[in-house]
C-alpha cells in the first residue's frame, strides 16, 4: 500500500493505493563520495561539494536528479521508481514508519533535524530498516525516477512514472536538515536544480541506485 492516510498529507498527491511491483534490487547505502567521485574522475563532470564537512563515506548532497541519474547508469543500475523507493523503505511494514507508528525512537535509524548537528553523516552509523537498508529516512533526500503527479485512485502495477505531468521530478526521505518524515512524504523539484531553496546551496540532495531483478 501507497500513500497515506495521515490528515497531514490527506489530498489528490498522497492518496492511498495498491501497487503491484515485479522484484527488483536497491542498494543498501545511499551514493557516497567515494563512489561518486570515481565517477566523476572517469567521466569528468560536475564535482559536487561537501560544504566543508568531508567526502569519504558520507552521502553525496550536492546533485541534481540528471547527475543522480548518470551515475547510476554509469554504476549499471538506474535511479528506482517513487514505488519501489517506498516499498523498500516501508521495510515490509504498514505501519506510519517502519519502526511504528509515533516518532518514539527515530533516532535509533534517522538523522534528521534534531539530531544531525546540521550536516550530513557517514552511510551506516545508524540502525537499518527490515530490509536491512541504512539512512533510507534523512541524512540525504533521495532522487527518484518519476517526473511529480498525483497517486491515481486505483491500483497500479509497476509504476514508472515516465510520463511528464509536471517540470518536477520526486525527491523521498528527508535530510539532515529536515523534521523527521513519514515513508509517503514526497518533494517535487526542477530536476536541473541542487537546491529546495532556488539560487541557495543546501547540501542534501543524494541518491541510491536500484536494477531489476533477473
Amino acid at each position: 500500500m501507497m500513500g497515506s492516510t495521515d490528515k497531514i498529507h490527506l489530498g489528490a498527491g498522497y492518496l492511498r493505493h495498491k501497487v503491484y511491483l515485479k522484484a527488483f534490487y536497491i542498494d543498501v547505502y545511499p551514493v557516497t563520495f567515494d563512489q561518486y567521485d570515481k565517477f566523476i574522475q572517469a567521466t569528468g563532470g560536475r564535482k559536487p561539494k561537501d560544504n566543508h564537512w568531508g567526502r569519504g563515506k558520507r552521502p553525496v548532497c550536492d546533485i541534481n536528479w540528471n547527475e543522480a541519474n548518470a551515475y547510476c547508469r554509469w554504476a549499471g543500475k538506474r535511479l528506482p521508481t517513487e514505488a519501489e523507493w517506498e516499498k523498500a523503505t516501508r521495510g515490509g511494514a504498514d505501519t506510519v514508519y517502519f519502526w511504528g507508528d509515533t516518532p518514539v525512537g527515530a533516532s535509533e535509524y534517522v538523522w534528521s533535524s534534531s539530531n544531525s548537528g546540521s550536516m550530513t553523516h557517514p552511510v551506516g552509523e545508524k540502525k537499518p530498516n527490515p530490509f536491512g537498508l541504512f539512512d533510507i529516512l534523512g541524512n540525504v533526500w533521495e532522487w527518484c525516477s518519476d517526473w511529480w503527479r498525483a497517486y491515481p485512485n486505483a491500483q497500479k502495477k509497476n509504476p514508472v512514472g515516465l510520463e511528464p505531468a509536471a517540470y518536477s521530478k520526486i525527491l523521498r526521505g528527508g535530510s539532515w536538515s529536515n523534521k523527521l518524515l513519514t515513508p509517503a512524504d514526497r518533494l517535487a523539484i526542477d530536476p536541473d536544480t541542487h537546491s529546495i531553496f532556488q539560487g541557495q546551496e543546501s547540501y542534501n540532495f543524494g541518491c541510491r541506485c536500484a536494477e531489476d531483478a533477473p
